[in-house]
């Protein structure tokens, strides 16, 4: 097993007063089971990439704790076996204290549930993919108070329970730019990169005023498993995609109200189409509604 808390600390001393900041760090270490507290010691980045650290099974909700968790605005996870949350090693806990977070990634994990309140009050994030796992809840509030948020991917998974508010995104604020200039690549072996390299090309972020995507794609939704209240919290233009799922028709009591309350709602669906149980969609928002199969 590898102490990673032991590797920052010795590369803190021996940077001594040089830059601690870099651009990325990337693991493909298969020995390494946790990231524990504070496991970065004064070390920074920007961005966290794991990949296919096949023993990493549990992140300390104060892993990002340390200057880097100012820093960080990027965290990917994939193939790799992330569980659900015990005790003090939560992944989603540890993600929440990342306030300048603009994309999160987690690719083939074994997490089961997005949690009530996993994902919430990051005002930077604009792009979350949670895919090709195994999720089967979303938890009340599992993503709230994310004005910047424009992309939320999670095809691929086994979601038959979304709570009500599941997705009480918020409203999109006006848009601000900032700014902030790459670090540098760094590598330590067989935990980072090969590479080493040093840019100082602004790269802007804004809070944009786009439509929110969310992407609910082969999963096993269906009218039963699906709320309207889960749908009118998102307080934003919406494009709804529920392709692949067991809706032979798209429920009025369900989505009804989603399409009355914004006119820019938008739900793309592959039902059975000749279903009279869709007349309400063809009579009332023929506009709003695009079918596969129609």
């Amino acid at each position: 097993m590898i102490n990673l808390t032991d590797i920052f600390l010795d590369l803190s001393h021996k940077l001594g007063n040089q830059s601690k900041h870099f651009s990325q760090l990337e693991v493909y270490n298969q020995a390494i089971t946790e990231l524990p507290a504070g496991v970065f010691a004064d070390i920074q980045f920007d961005t966290i990439h794991v990949d296919n650290a096949r023993s990493l099974r549990h992140i300390h909700k104060d892993a990002f704790s340390g200057p880097t968790r100012d820093t960080i605005t990027s965290v990917q996870i994939s193939h790799t076996p992330i569980s659900d949350a015990k005790g003090e090693y939560d992944l989603f806990a540890a993600i929440r204290t990342l306030k300048g977070l603009t994309d999160l990634e987690l690719w083939e994990s074994e997490l089961t549930e997005v949690p009530d309140g996993a994902v919430q009050s990051l005002p930077k994030l604009a792009t979350i993919f949670i895919g090709d796992g195994n999720l089967q809840r979303l938890g009340k509030h599992a993503f709230a108070d994310l004005p910047s948020l424009t992309g939320l991917w999670l095809g691929f998974n086994s979601i038959a329970d979304v709570s009500a508010e599941a997705f009480a995104v918020g409203p999109t604020p006006g848009a601000n730019d900032e700014k902030h200039e790459d670090k540098m690549y760094f590598k330590l072996p067989s935990l980072i990169g090969s590479w080493l390299g040093l840019s100082k090309t602004p790269v802007e972020f804004k809070a944009s005023d786009k439509k929110l995507d969310i992407h609910l794609e082969n999963n096993k939704l269906s009218t039963h498993v699906l709320v309207k209240e889960a749908l009118t919290s998102i307080k934003r233009p919406v494009n709804l995609y529920v392709y692949y799922n067991e809706f032979e028709f798209l429920n009025e009591t369900v989505f009804e109200s989603f399409l009355a309350q914004n006119p820019l709602n938008t739900i793309y669906s592959d039902t059975d189409c000749k279903d009279s149980r869709n007349d309400w969609l063809r009579q009332k928002y023929e506009k709003q509604w695009s079918d596969d199969n129609c």
